[in-house]
């Protein structure tokens, strides 16, 4: 936690905590070291939230709480409650709007070779909420791949839960999938002889729809991508544009309440890239939470509201842009492509 002070505070969070002591130096309990503790709680659960690393700030408000509430009895928990009202109030709003919630996901090998066991991911926990856009920045080999296929369902964990819209994805699958869109892109995945409506009522079947809910549901993610108009051409007529926003239409013929984009922008020219990124805005709009994998790190500069990064199948940092450039320690003006350059030798498998 000292570390953790010591890295995160600046002017103005050194002046939050002035602020905290002249507070409590007012208050009608005596001054003690464990006030510092309960502000320094404080502050770091605000820091936390602002930059939107939720499961953070949620453990120190809950321990600031119980810290001020130690020290002044119930009417020093009622303040503590005034002074994180924000937090406690949004936070609450955050955490009944989980869609997806990772705990303790690891995955090894046995490595019968060199007879060790290789861990691609290892004790990686993180959640996903309504609206929100989260992204996970690494180098080659860091676990992305691996994680991505474990809460995606084409992979079991070795261990770890997930559980999307409280639905245990690993007990059962079939449920929880239901829930979740998968896009993946390319050039392939579609039959190309066939219409686009005939293709995605095909996928849409061997995603459990139900047959009462295909042609509406069809009809619905064709209109989301713009696609509607082009409904009935046969997809081998349609650009690379074209095939990427009906790959989106594909993982959205569920209604799923999570999405999951790898790499939605490769190779397209900026007309389409810039039409997938306003695409990826209006579906957080309506709820959709979303997992976004690229290499394209002005998409993921545009779009994300949550970086993660990881290496050797760890997550180092977890927060906002902003946060991430501190992290790396790079001035405020730099991109995520110099911040991730910063702490890129950090990242990669020793």
């Amino acid at each position: 936690m000292i570390k953790k002070l010591i890295f995160y505070i600046d002017f103005k969070y050194i002046s939050i905590i002035i602020l905290f002591i002249k507070y409590e130096r007012r208050s009608n309990y005596d001054f003690r070291w464990d006030c510092i503790i309960s502000e320094v709680l404080s502050s770091l659960a605000y820091i936390f939230y602002q930059e939107k690393n939720y499961q953070n700030a949620i453990n120190y408000s809950i321990n600031a709480v119980l810290s001020y509430s130690k020290i002044g009895g119930i009417s020093g928990m009622v303040e503590a409650k005034k002074l994180l009202p924000l937090i406690h109030l949004e936070l609450i709003m955050i955490m009944q709007n989980t869609v997806l919630k990772a705990k303790g996901i690891t995955r090894y090998y046995n490595d019968k070779k060199n007879k060790k066991i290789f861990h691609a991911i290892e004790d990686i926990s993180f959640s996903v909420h309504e609206g929100e856009v989260v992204s996970f920045v690494g180098p080659n080999g860091a676990g992305k791949t691996t994680l991505l296929k474990s809460i995606s369902n084409y992979l079991v964990p070795t261990s770890g839960s997930i559980k999307i819209m409280d639905i245990d994805l690993l007990k059962d699958p079939k449920k929880a999938r239901r829930k979740l869109g998968v896009v993946f892109g390319g050039d392939r995945g579609f039959y190309n002889n066939a219409s686009a409506k005939d293709n995605l009522e095909f996928f849409a079947r061997l995603l459990y729809v139900k047959e009462k809910d295909i042609k509406i549901n069809v009809l619905n993610a064709l209109k989301t991508v713009n696609l509607d108009n082009v409904a009935n051409k046969a997809v081998g007529t349609f650009s690379k544009g074209m095939l990427q926003r009906l790959h989106i239409a594909r993982g959205l013929v569920n209604n799923p309440k999570i999405l999951m984009l790898d790499e939605p922008t490769v190779g397209l020219d900026i007309e389409s890239v810039l039409s997938i990124r306003h695409l990826v805005k209006e579906l957080t709009k309506k709820g959709c939470g979303i997992i976004l994998t690229s290499h394209n790190m002005e998409d993921i500069e545009t779009l994300a509201d949550t970086i993660f990064l990881i290496g050797s199948g760890r997550i180092h940092y977890q927060g906002s842009l902003e946060g991430v450039k501190k992290f790396a320690q790079v001035d405020a003006n730099s991109t995520l492509t110099q911040a991730y350059l910063a702490v890129s030798d950090e990242l990669k498998r020793k």
